[in-house]
């Protein structure tokens, strides 16, 4: 289970890691600083000291807590145990005995030559020990120093902190704004003023989610308005088409010439016309999102298979195509009108992406597959076009009618199963 990231936790922790980061550093160059610093001082003490010192003979001398002396076997015992022997002019050694890197240390020890001539050296030192912070009331006791940069470091921190979470919370409030006006946006609030969000950011953002709803909820309309004038405006054909066709009907009735081809192309247009009602009704299903409530009757795949071929037969006229077919009498219960527009979608692309070959339509049951053999270079095999594509690909959608698409070298393999998976586990 992948585990989303809080932009509000991520935040909070990136700009505490940072400030704690930051205190760290500075600690610790404070700490650095504070050695060199008393590196400096001490040097600078030394060499007032050691310019201004009149020394006797060999005899080490003791001034303002420094030792003096001409040879460093006089020095200390303690300073030449830590500070390694100074060779020439102005060479310096401290050593600080101390725990830890942010401690107090216990003792220093410093030392310093000064040559004022090649037969006058000089070696200065001292010695620091029972080092202590000041402190003014001496019946209180004295944490340890690096307690007290702990302590500061975490009200550092905590300020820090504090101070983040008051910025967070003033960016913060605007956002939640954002998203909660964004979550219970609807259709009739698009044309509605916009809140202020406060940041330019967050106003830019906004303009953006209602602009792409409007042209979202402007495409929605185009569609319904397209699919109920489709509906709406096919009647009246449908209509005149079946009125001349009765009219025709009767006509040829009464006569003796050309009779049965006269009857056949009559009953093409009522086809035409009964197709048409159909699809016009669907379409009206469609538009009301009412697909689920087509009423299901007895289909025999076999004889609609072939109807089709005969009604598509137009689009191979021309074409050196061979048309292979193979059904049954398997009889189903099933939504006839939108059967027959999955169906003549599928053999209406086979025929029309194929200029020279070959088209397999087997049908066992309820599974159908639709091959096609293009031996001439020509476009890839899709699934229809324009209405047919949504309307074949809605219908699929929403029975879950088992659908399976391959891409052989010279055409395309269709399988269509008209059952669900809920039918499947029936049947098993």
């Amino acid at each position: 289970m992948k585990i989303r990231r809080s932009l509000k936790i991520y935040f909070l922790l990136g700009v505490s890691s940072i400030g704690m980061l930051i205190v760290l550093g500075l600690s610790t160059l404070s700490a650095v600083y504070l050695t060199k610093g008393a590196d400096i001082a001490m040097r600078y003490n030394m060499l007032e000291v050691v310019k201004n010192v009149e020394l006797v003979g060999d005899k080490p001398k003791t001034m303002l807590g420094f030792t003096i002396t001409r040879h460093w076997k006089d020095v200390p015992e303690i300073v030449r145990k830590y500070v390694p022997e100074l060779k020439s002019h102005l060479d310096y050694g401290r050593h600080f005995e101390k725990v830890s890197f942010f401690d107090v240390p216990d003792f220093a020890v410093f030392a310093l030559r000064y040559d004022r001539s090649p037969d006058d050296v000089i070696y200065i030192c001292r010695i620091a020990k029972e080092i202590e912070p000041l402190d003014y009331n001496r019946n209180m006791p004295i944490p340890m120093p690096y307690l007290k940069l702990f302590a500061f470091a975490v009200v550092a921190i905590m300020t820090f902190v504090v101070m983040t979470l008051l910025l967070f919370r003033h960016i913060a409030v605007p956002v939640e704004k954002l998203i909660t006006w964004a979550r219970n946006l609807h259709s009739d609030d698009l044309h509605q003023p916009m809140p202020d969000f406060q940041y330019n950011e967050l106003n830019n953002l906004a303009n953006i989610i209602r602009t792409s709803l409007q042209s979202v909820q402007s495409s929605l309309e185009r569609e319904k308005a397209f699919l109920s004038h489709a509906s709406h405006e096919l009647r009246t054909p449908i209509s005149v088409v079946r009125s001349n066709s009765e009219l025709m009907r009767k006509l040829i009735e009464r006569g003796d010439k050309t009779q049965e081809k006269q009857q056949e192309v009559l009953c093409r247009i009522l086809r035409a016309s009964h197709t048409m009602t159909e699809l016009c009704e669907t379409l009206l299903w469609l538009n009301r999102g009412e697909l689920g409530n087509l009423v299901k009757e007895d289909v025999e795949l076999g004889p609609m298979l072939k109807q089709l071929i005969h009604e598509l037969n137009d689009l191979v006229r021309d074409k050196e195509i061979e048309i292979s077919v193979e059904t049954d009498t398997e009889v189903l219960m099933l939504p006839a009108t939108l059967v027959r527009i999955v169906l003549g979608n599928l053999i209406r692309n086979a025929f029309q992406h194929t200029y020279h070959g070959k088209v397999e339509i087997i049908q066992s049951g309820y599974r159908v597959k639709i091959k096609n053999f293009n031996y001439t270079d020509g476009n890839e095999t899709n699934l229809g076009f324009g209405l047919g594509l949504k309307l074949t690909r809605q219908v699929i959608e929403h029975y879950q009618w088992p659908y399976l698409t391959n891409k052989l070298e010279t055409g395309r393999e269709v399988l269509i199963e008209f059952r669900t998976c809920s039918d499947k586990k029936a049947h098993a």
